[in-house]
């Protein structure tokens, strides 16, 4: 330590310089002021101030700040009364900034069934257990398909028992993807409107649609060539068209359509609602052999289509949420495309007499197993939509005597 008044060095603490006598205005350690120009800035001040360029943020201030992309808000942000399930909040990248929000399905007691303990997203061999799972309950219903088979084999009877046969697998898809969506459920209303008119628009336009483009095509094609036009443009295309026509009338602007596993429910309950009158005729035409092969085939085929449509279907409304239009309107065609192809290989491959059954039994195993370990997922990832809307605030920033919280509005 040097006076400043004759350059001679002095003692740690003194107030006077020995050699000049010049009184030296050093404040108590804990109260300098800010350095000077060249002046080193002592350990403790550059802990309590702000960081210099290139310097790493000191814990502490790291924590206090405010939160970085994906960093979760620490507890002392969390002021004033959290609503139950909110506790843990993240970050989300708006078209303005950064927005706080809460995944409800990580924590507090409203986490849903399929993502708590061992089945959450982040615990340790989740993914392989609902793998696991999934490949069981495929296996047990493979062998379930081959007993019915063996019982009902032959058997052209398309009565009452039949039809109830051949609903059950729509029942159980509807049960399961209804509970998958756990985090905020659907109105039932909105729900039931998508499966009628469906079936409404299966029963007129669709079916004549279809009739008239397979005429065309017989005039015009013959062999393979009219197989692959008839699988993807005469059946695949209409059918998937008139499901993605009644699923954007009915949900796009719907003001229950707020988290993107929604769209996924949609579009399942829009194809199954297509599968089940499509079944009812099909039934009436071959019998009960027919309706247990479909109860495993096209009823869930029709369901995994309308999965893959609405795994794009909730992207577009996300980005469109995000302000992004071009994103959201690529994935509108996205969620019209999965499915037509997804849809025509299926026919093809079912009405091909050059493709091998087993290898069609494989491959229609195989998709459902995938599809339905994806849809598990994101069902665990489900994101919410109402958090890009303009003026949202999280309600977990209500503050006991500061600012107020705003609540999300429904």
């Amino acid at each position: 330590m040097f006076c400043t008044n004759c350059g001679a060095k002095i003692q740690e603490g003194a107030r006077f310089c020995s050699s000049c006598g010049t009184r030296l205005n050093i404040a108590p350690a804990g109260q300098q002021g800010a350095p000077r120009m060249g002046q080193q800035v002592p350990q403790q001040m550059g802990q309590q101030g702000a960081p210099r360029m290139g310097q790493q943020i000191p814990p502490q201030m790291g924590q206090q700040g405010a939160p970085r992309m994906g960093q979760q808000v620490p507890p002392q942000m969390q002021r004033g009364p959290v609503p139950q399930g909110m506790q843990g909040m993240h970050m989300a990248q708006g078209p303005n900034g950064t927005i706080p929000y809460t995944p409800v399905y990580r924590t507090g007691p409203s986490v849903p069934w399929h993502s708590r303990g061992k089945n959450a997203p982040d615990a340790p061999g989740a993914k392989g257990r609902t793998i696991l799972f999934i490949a069981l309950l495929f296996i047990a219903q493979l062998v379930l398909y081959f007993i019915l088979v063996a019982i009902f084999s032959g058997d052209d009877s398309n009565g009452l028992f039949a039809q109830i046969i051949g609903l059950i697998p729509t029942v159980l898809l509807i049960i399961f993807l209804y509970r998958l969506d756990a985090v905020e459920k659907e109105p039932r209303g909105l729900l039931i409107k998508l499966f009628v008119i469906e079936a409404i628009v299966t029963v007129t336009v669709v079916t004549v649609a279809e009739w008239l483009l397979c005429s065309l095509a017989e005039i015009l094609f013959s062999g393979v060539l009219l197989e692959l036009i008839e699988n993807l443009l005469c059946v695949a295309l209409i059918e998937e068209l008139g499901k993605y026509l009644v699923l954007k009338a009915c949900t796009w602007k719907h003001k229950a359509f707020n988290y993107s596993f929604d769209g996924i429910l949609y579009a399942a309950i829009t194809a199954i609602g297509f599968a089940a009158i499509e079944n009812v005729f099909y039934i009436m035409d071959y019998g009960m052999e027919v309706a247990v092969a479909r109860v495993f085939t096209a009823v869930p085929g029709h369901c995994v289509d309308g999965i893959l449509m609405g795994i794009f279907y909730g992207r577009a409304k996300l980005y469109e949420a995000r302000g992004d239009a071009a994103k959201s309107k690529r994935f509108r065609r996205y969620c019209l495309l999965a499915p037509i192809v997804e849809h025509g290989i299926y026919d093809f491959m079912a009405g091909n007499a050059y493709v091998n059954g087993f290898l069609f039994s494989i491959y229609i195993f195989l998709l459902y197993a995938v599809v339905f370990v994806l849809v598990w997922r994101l069902a665990q990832k489900d994101e919410p939509l109402y958090i890009y809307r303009p003026g949202y605030v999280n309600p977990a920033f209500a503050m006991q005597g500061g600012m107020p919280g705003i609540a999300k509005s429904e």
